[in-house]
């Protein structure tokens, strides 16, 4: 028997701006008809949230946040149930993304946490830059994360060069704390598909994937290939790659710039 694992779709929450309401609905109910657990969204209105949540039949519709007190405050109001809250997870991270230090990221995400817990929404911790974090910091968010309702920690490697050994150990450690965990590798080196698949055999449950590997995700298309004696997602694989061919005829210019801009957006973080 395949073991069991979920596949988790963040192409709307790297692309999904450059795509019309419509657009972004119709793939939602693609994504939801092939089988996908969980879609990951950014949203501006509760209008917006009202239309994904009802495009979708069995997969979750959840929404992206940065760390950020306010804007976490104002996604809580439009009435998101399943939070993906993005907690920096790296010094350079914390520096040159959020341009802050980690005694505000311990503050931020404490106010964060006790707006999640009052809300009683399912919420997912997307530990960014976690690649590159250090093991005791990792540590102490997971610590300041008990009492919360807490679905899974998802490690992101925003660089793209993590090695097969170092993704291993970063799980398995990671699962340590007591958590489900997910795996988001960048592509920017090739690496996003096997990284997520080490991550996959040494425990973790969730992968997070995009179709045609859009921006930071994991190639959906290549992934159910590549496992699919393994592991049991759930998906309808054929379904999932006539949608990866039909997006790719739809948005391949638009693909490239998005993999320029994320090249521009991994320098910075250097």
């Amino acid at each position: 028997m395949k073991d069991k694992r979920y596949i988790t779709d963040t192409m709307l929450a790297q692309f999904g701006r450059r795509m019309t309401a419509q657009e972004r609905t119709t793939w939602i109910q693609a994504l939801d008809t092939a089988g996908v657990y969980e879609l990951v969204c950014k949203i501006s209105s509760r209008k917006e949230l009202d239309a994904y949540t009802q495009a979708t039949q069995t997969a979750k519709c959840a929404v992206y946040v940065r760390m950020d007190p306010g804007k976490l405050q104002k996604t809580l109001r439009m009435g998101a149930q399943t939070i993906h809250l993005e907690v920096p997870a790296s010094y350079p991270m914390i520096y040159t993304a959020y341009h802050k230090n980690k005694d505000w990221a311990k503050k931020a995400f404490l106010q964060c946490k006790e707006l999640l817990m009052h809300a009683g929404v399912d919420t997912t911790l997307v530990l960014a830059d976690a690649s590159r974090a250090e093991p005791t910091f990792l540590e102490t968010l997971a610590q300041m994360a008990a009492d919360m309702p807490v679905e899974k920690l998802i490690l992101k490697d925003l660089m793209g060069i993590q090695s097969l050994s170092a993704c291993a150990e970063l799980t398995v450690n990671t699962l340590a704390f007591g958590y489900p965990v997910g795996y988001e590798g960048s592509d920017q080196f090739g690496l996003s598909v096997a990284n997520t698949i080490q991550a996959l055999r040494v425990g973790a449950s969730y992968a997070s994937c995009c179709l045609g590997g859009l921006g930071h995700g994991c190639d959906l298309r290549r992934l159910l290939q590549t496992t699919n004696r393994i592991f049991d997602y759930g998906v309808d694989r054929k379904g999932a790659e006539q949608l990866d061919r039909t997006f790719k005829q739809a948005y391949r210019g638009e693909r490239m710039l998005q993999r320029e801009n994320n090249r521009f957006d991994n320098c910075r973080l250097r």
